[in-house]
C-alpha cells in the first residue's frame, strides 16, 4: 500500500512541483490550495502524512491544526506545518 500524503500550498506551482517529486518516488498525492480545501479533502481520506505552509495556514485557518487533529481517525497521523 501507497503512503498518501497531502500537500497544501497556495503556490500553485510549487505544490505542483512537490506533488511530482513526491510521485516519482511512490507517494500517493493528494493537493489543497488552501486549509477551507484540505479540510473537505480530510473528510473523505485519511493520508499518512499532511505537508503544509505556515503561510496558507495563517492566512486562512489559523486553527487549521486544531481542526485536523479533531478529525483524524488514525492514532499515529504525521503532520509536517
Amino acid at each position: 500500500m501507497k503512503a498518501t500524503i497531502l500537500i497544501v500550498d497556495d503556490e500553485r506551482n510549487l505544490r505542483v512541483t512537490l506533488a511530482e517529486i513526491l510521485a516519482s518516488h511512490g507517494y500517493e498525492i493528494l493537493e489543497a490550495e488552501n486549509s477551507v480545501d484540505a479540510l473537505a479533502k480530510l473528510r473523505d481520506q485519511e493520508p499518512d502524512l499532511v505537508f503544509a505552509t505556515g503561510k496558507c495556514l495563517m492566512a486562512e485557518e489559523k486553527n487549521f491544526y486544531r481542526r485536523y487533529s479533531s478529525r483524524r481517525r488514525s492514532e499515529n497521523p504525521q503532520s509536517l506545518l
